[in-house]
């Protein structure tokens, strides 16, 4: 039995946008993001969360380079795209000393 994701129609045009372009960058609001959001006039802070929100459920990757963040989709396979896909999960509790 296969487990499948539901997404958002966000969050599934901008994981499609991704994996035609695997290994590409994308920065939050930029560029190809900003024409999606613009193509189906949804805002730029819910095509820069749902890149946030794919992240992680680690079915994109996350890049930073100073201030510069960048998402993207990586082809080969992961543990962590594997882990998403099986909706297993992993919580680490912190305690106060």
């Amino acid at each position: 039995m296969s487990t499948s994701i539901h997404l958002s129609p966000i969050k599934e045009k901008v994981l499609e946008l991704l994996k035609v372009s695997p290994g590409q960058r994308f920065e939050r609001a930029r560029g190809d993001m900003e024409q999606l959001a613009a193509e189906f006039e949804w805002k730029d802070t819910s095509v820069a969360q749902a890149l946030v929100d794919l992240a992680k459920m680690g079915l994109i990757k996350k890049e930073r380079r100073g201030r510069r963040v960048s998402y993207f989709f990586e082809d080969s396979p992961t543990q962590a795209l594997a882990e998403a896909l099986s909706g297993k999960r992993t919580i680490i509790y912190f305690k106060d000393l």
